[in-house]
């Protein structure tokens, strides 16, 4: 079992983190999301620096897949990614051309930040005329304001795709009924768990991260 940051030494490279987020196609099982969860937990702060090199670069050829995998893992509050970098990528001013792809990834990270500052930038998503930004806007709404965030959510809850309406139903009763326990931050943890979460790999994961962390301790 691997317990949570119990790689405590030097920063990982760019290379070495490359390497990890690669591995999604040639571990069995594993997948674009499952791999940020390992680095979040068996890393931690350790991959910040690569993250940071990672998403400085121009958003082509290589460089794509890895500020997907960046960007996933940047949601996670334990690995330190400041929001302003994660921001460039949610407003379009970088990764812009691939369709908004990396975009709604951006998005997908900040829904995990329990900053009221962030109101501003959620409330101008919910407008967006895509649905898929709505939908994480009510997300992000819910882990930036906690309860605040009902009375939006309340008004997310008359949006004309069902799929926006699900998720704003789905906060608004997680808030309405049960307060600062709501699993108000990406349908998973409470806001006041959001610092140190996830604080181990579910098991599932833990057999395929072994071997590489036996490639990269």
């Amino acid at each position: 079992m691997i317990a949570p940051l119990a790689a405590q030494g030097r920063p990982l490279t760019v290379r070495e983190l490359s390497e990890i987020y690669f591995s999604g196609g040639d571990v069995g099982g594993w997948d674009e999301f499952d791999v940020p969860e390992f680095v979040s937990v068996a890393y931690g702060a350790r991959s910040r620096e690569a993250i940071l090199a990672i998403l400085a670069e121009s958003s082509s050829g290589e460089n794509y897949y890895l500020q997907l995998e960046a960007l996933t893992t940047a949601q996670y509050a334990r690995v330190g990614v400041p929001t302003h970098v994660v921001m460039q990528y949610a407003t379009g001013a970088k990764g812009s051309r691939d369709g908004g792809v990396l975009r709604h990834r951006a998005m997908i990270a900040l829904r995990m930040r329990a900053d009221p500052t962030l109101k501003g930038f959620w409330l101008e998503v919910a407008k967006d005329p895509d649905p898929s930004f709505r939908q994480v806007a009510a997300a992000g709404l819910s882990c930036a304001l906690g309860v605040k965030a009902i009375p939006h959510l309340a008004s997310l809850r008359s949006d004309s795709k069902p799929a926006v309406v699900r998720v704003a139903e789905f906060y608004h009763q997680e808030h309405s009924t049960k307060g600062t326990g709501a699993l108000a931050c990406g349908g998973r943890v409470s806001r006041g768990m959001i610092a140190t979460f996830p604080s181990e790999l579910r098991p599932e994961l833990r057999q395929r991260a072994e071997t590489i962390l036996r490639r990269i301790p």
